[in-house]
């Protein structure tokens, strides 16, 4: 993003395209279409401009197709953007001639400089290619014709019709009157039911010995038998002896499948037939009810109990809070606070009181940030507060005329000077100078080839200094990280803080109300800490191929 340099018409001449350096010119530039023809300052538009939708090479008031020159030197146009693909017979890459022997560029697949149409190799597997891309449609090869998907015959069910191989046919396949079909015939073998993978014979899920292509199992319906059956253990469906512990979620004790109290490595449970037991059972300390291999202690069909013994309790016992000898639902006092008690716990979740429905947290309305929600008083709220952070300007006295290679802080330090006040809210106490001098020595991306700083030069301090980032494609995307709370990197064009096409300005936004955000401003004392429309603030956003290198202009800051 370039900043803040007051040019002179001789200057602005050379800029090829809007670049952030955020220099005001006093009068705003008119830009239009009459009719077909695209209008700057009243005359018929020859350079780059933004036409309200994106940024467009014109001659003569026309999208521009054909050779031309800019700043970065001579290009191939095609409808006023580099060419990118194939025209003429020749093949282009970001509006220069490339000479693509094979494989893939830009997303399309190549072969002796045309466009892949018919079987190639890409190096993973063959292909059907049509005009670059695998084909899915009918297609003509030399075996005849045949319906692809992602350039591979048809095997499946598309559009309501049955493929094999590329063919259309009516195929009894799947279950009928339960019984497993494959290609018309009952099946009897491994099939994937749609589900999950079982031995079939004679169409149904097998159980018996039998023999696969790893030689002879115990099946029992349609898997590898794994546990006890008439009398035997058995494991992948082989039978084996074990002596202790778990085998295929069974514990077993001296090769017989768990009946008792036994420690299985982390604790005491009372097991029956190998698995943690719930229900009534006897011990030496009488009869109790279990669950899951303990004591059952709470509520279970409707009946309290306390280490397996039914009884009515009040108050906690055991961890769980319990109201008239039953556990606990809905407020209650536990004599410290009320809290929103479900099966006798402080409840986290969405429930239903006098207020209606809410979100709790820990039995409490929840408030701020859970799950990607913003809630207040358990209620969601799209409105969301703007971080805390300092007022940092590029023109300070204390670094404005520090030089950094083509200009100074004061002229073209929007970039580093907003993610300074955003990283400073993020608990990152830093000046701008210090993220300038990251950016300058480490990188090409701060007034070395150009005046100001690109996104990618943003990105990597964003990076350096412990954040992530996400760029921002859409609008609903930008609402949806302003009410997230965290901060928006974002880099403007003609607009709030832009007057005029010939540059572009970094600010700072966070927070979201109704439909508004606070913007940070390291230029204008006028502009910044003030609320603004996002809708507009999306349409301002910047084109310039310097800011959107990254994938887009805005960028949502967070934290690893």
């Amino acid at each position: 993003m370039r900043k803040n340099m007051k040019l002179g018409v001789g200057l602005l001449t050379v800029l090829a395209t809007p670049v952030v350096i955020n220099t005001v010119d006093s009068n705003e530039v008119q830009a239009e279409y009459r009719g077909q023809v695209f209008y700057h300052l009243n005359k018929p538009a020859n350079w780059w401009h933004s036409d309200g939708q994106d940024w467009y090479f014109f001659k003569d008031g026309k999208k521009y197709t054909g050779w031309g020159k800019d700043n970065a030197g001579e290009h191939y146009y095609v409808n006023g953007k580099y060419a990118n693909g194939r025209y003429n017979g020749k093949n282009y890459v970001n509006g220069k001639e490339e000479s693509i022997k094979d494989g893939y560029s830009n997303n399309l697949f190549y072969s002796n400089n045309r466009l892949a149409n018919w079987w190639y190799d890409d190096g993973s597997d063959w292909y059907f290619f049509k005009d670059g891309r695998k084909y899915t449609g009918w297609g003509k090869d030399n075996v005849g014709e045949h319906y692809y998907v992602n350039g591979k015959y048809a095997n499946g069910r598309y559009n309501g019709k049955n493929y094999v191989n590329g063919k259309e046919e009516s195929i009894k396949d799947g279950y009928s009157n339960n019984l497993f079909y494959s290609n018309n015939r009952l099946a009897n073998w491994w099939y994937d039911d749609g589900s999950d993978w079982y031995f079939f014979k004679d169409g149904r899920k097998y159980t018996g010995w039998g023999k696969d292509n790893a030689g002879e199992h115990y099946y029992v319906n349609g898997k590898y038998a794994n546990g006890q059956y008439n009398g035997k253990n058995y494991v992948n469906g082989k039978e084996e002896s074990e002596k202790n512990g778990y085998v295929n979620n069974l514990f077993y004790s001296n090769n017989r499948l768990a009946n008792w109290w036994y420690d299985d490595g982390s604790d005491w449970y009372f097991f029956k037939d190998g698995k943690k037991y719930t229900g009534w059972g006897k011990d030496n300390a009488g009869e109790h009810y279990y669950v899951n291999g303990k004591y059952a202690n709470g509520q279970y069909n409707g009946k309290n109990y306390v280490n397996g013994k039914e009884g009515n309790p009040n108050g906690y016992v055991n961890n769980l809070f319990y109201s008239n000898n039953k556990l606990a639902n809905s407020w209650h006092d536990d004599g410290q606070d009320w809290y929103f008690f479900k099966d006798g716990r402080k409840y986290t979740g969405w429930g239903i009181d006098g207020n209606g429905e809410c979100y709790y947290v820990n039995g409490k309305y929840g408030n701020g940030q859970h799950n990607g929600e913003n809630y207040v008083n358990g209620k969601i709220s799209t409105n969301a507060q703007p971080l805390d952070m300092p007022q940092y300007y590029q023109g300070d006295s204390r670094w404005g005329s520090k030089r950094y290679g083509l200009s100074t802080m004061r002229n073209t330090g929007c970039v580093p000077t907003s993610l300074a006040m955003a990283f400073s809210g993020l608990g990152k106490q830093v000046k701008p100078t210090d993220v300038a001098d990251v950016i300058y020595y480490n990188t090409n991306e701060f007034n070395k080839r150009e005046i100001g700083t690109s996104g990618r030069g943003a990105a990597y301090a964003i990076r350096h200094y412990g954040f992530n980032y996400s760029v921002i494609q859409s609008k609903e995307q930008l609402v949806q990280a302003l009410q997230s709370g965290r901060p928006v990197f974002a880099a403007m064009a003609n607009g709030y803080f832009v007057k005029g096409n010939y540059y572009t300005h970094a600010v700072i936004l966070s927070g979201y109300q109704n439909g508004k955000t606070k913007a940070m401003d390291p230029d204008n004392a006028y502009t910044t800490g003030k609320w603004y429309d996002v809708n507009n603030i999306w349409n301002q956003r910047s084109f310039d191929p310097a800011d959107t290198i990254m994938g887009g202009s805005f960028m949502v800051i967070g934290s690893n």
